[in-house]
């Protein structure tokens, strides 16, 4: 259901539909697994984040509970993605992760948490965002400077 090639069938009839050209490169299985890890990586990075708000929350609560939230979290992002009608998942990822996060904290700090973790992450988005905006004209204001001074 997976695989490379019916993921390429259904993307290119999507793009059909579009009235866009088809995908004609894809990620070799070396580039795939890369990717894979990458994003392992970085959800393993920001679900420690979040573990780590929660446990800040909640004395008592032990190393044990990293995994199941660092995948609690990165499973409410996937959700949050195939939630089309919503934008950029609001909500959906909350609920997601508010239902997992009960089993080990109480659902007031559950809720406070997903909240916190999506006011976070909105806030690094917008950083890295202006970063990317912002950084071409301070990069070419700075070498307007020195070709124009002496």
């Amino acid at each position: 259901v997976g695989s490379p090639s019916s993921v390429l069938r259904v993307l290119n009839g999507l793009l059909a539909v579009l009235r866009r050209p088809p995908v004609t490169r894809w990620p070799s299985r070396r580039q795939g697994a890369a990717l894979f890890l990458g994003y392992c990586g970085t959800w393993g990075l920001a679900g420690s984040g979040i573990y780590l708000l929660t446990v800040s929350l909640t004395p008592g609560l032990g190393a044990e509970a990293w995994l199941p939230i660092v995948g609690m979290f990165a499973l409410s992002v996937c959700a949050g993605f195939l939630a089309v009608v919503a934008p950029a998942g609001v909500g959906v990822r909350e609920a997601v992760f508010v239902l997992g996060l009960e089993a080990y904290v109480p659902p007031g700090q559950a809720v406070f948490v997903a909240i916190a973790a999506r006011l976070v992450f909105t806030a690094a988005e917008l950083v890295a965002i202006g970063g990317f905006v912002g950084l071409p004209g301070l990069l070419a204001a700075r070498r307007d400077r020195s070709e124009g001074s002496p």
